[in-house]
């Protein structure tokens, strides 16, 4: 019996639900708009120029990431989203989080969005395998979803389900049921704190430079005053918890420590390092594939 984490559950899961994915997930969702709107936001603060792998790309409505950024690759396990993802431009590659096909120092930018690594066995390992294939001057934007969140305590508060609130709170796991044409499909999705993940992100070389919670309230609606409230409210929202309660919390990280990084850069530059560097800056090629534990080669994407 396969373990409720492994990249297969979590393939079966999105093989089902890829046809439904953007209807469930697009724009007429005012919860995903909200979430969308402050991913744009930090891909055009924080992205920069260079190659960007896109973990869990999904069906790639989403995939585009800057102006600046080139190349982009979406890494997925379902075959049927990246079937979908294909025909809006994605250079598609078939793979798990935990085993990345690429060459150390690989992309510029990594991008894992809507809690893709909530449905891995660990953080650690995952997080291991981004900062391997980031380049030293790299950049992760991801999203979690968090442990006893605020935003969905008050939603399960509201509908009168204080027994499941109770035992949610004692929980870090559960599962998330979608119905289909063909029948239900089922994932399992672990819960962090935000301590967790600063500590996994310490130990696996990551440094936080940017927090940040996805809104407690979503809706946008056309009255400018009522606009207005909502914006105040989530603005007070977003200063009372400290970024700790959102039902996403999302983080930008780098690399390593920054400040050494920045003395190290200007104690290393010369002209002809800084001409290398140049030179190398424009062979932005589709990353190898690191071989197989079998021996065999995966294609070049």
């Amino acid at each position: 019996m396969s373990h409720p984490f492994s990249p297969q559950v979590v393939q079966r899961f999105y093989d089902r639900i890829a046809n439904i994915y953007d209807n469930r997930y697009g724009n007429q969702n005012p919860e995903t708009v909200a979430m969308r709107d402050l991913e744009n936001q930090l891909k055009k603060e924080y992205l920069r120029a260079g190659p960007t792998l896109d973990v869990g790309v999904g069906t790639g409505s989403t995939y585009k990431c800057s102006e600046t950024s080139q190349n982009v690759f979406g890494v997925d396990v379902s075959l049927t989203m990246l079937q979908i993802a294909r025909r809006r431009g994605v250079i598609p590659i078939r793979a798990s989080v935990d085993h990345l096909p690429f060459h150390e120092a690989s992309f510029k930018n990594v991008v894992c969005l809507f809690g893709v690594l909530n449905h891995t066995k660990n953080l650690e390992k995952p997080l291991k395998e981004i900062k391997r294939v980031m380049s030293h001057d790299g950049v992760l934007i991801s999203s979690l979803t968090i442990k006893n969140n605020l935003r969905r305590m008050i939603k399960v508060f509201l509908k009168g389900k204080i027994p499941l609130l109770v035992r949610s709170m004692r929980k870090d796991k559960g599962k998330i049921t979608i119905r289909t044409t063909q029948g239900r499909a089922t994932v399992w999705t672990r819960f962090y704190t935000p301590p967790q993940i600063r500590k996994t992100l310490q130990k696996t070389g990551l440094t936080p430079i940017k927090w940040e919670n996805s809104p407690l309230i979503t809706t946008k609606p056309k009255n400018k005053t009522i606009k207005k409230m909502i914006f105040t409210i989530n603005k007070i929202f977003k200063t009372l918890t400290k970024n700790r309660s959102g039902e996403y919390i999302y983080f930008v990280a780098t690399p390593g420590d920054q400040d050494a990084q920045r003395k190290r850069e200007k104690t290393s530059v010369t002209p002809n390092s800084t001409a290398a560097t140049a030179a190398n800056s424009n062979r932005l090629q589709p990353p190898n594939t690191r071989p197989r534990e079998d021996g065999r080669n995966r294609p070049r994407p």
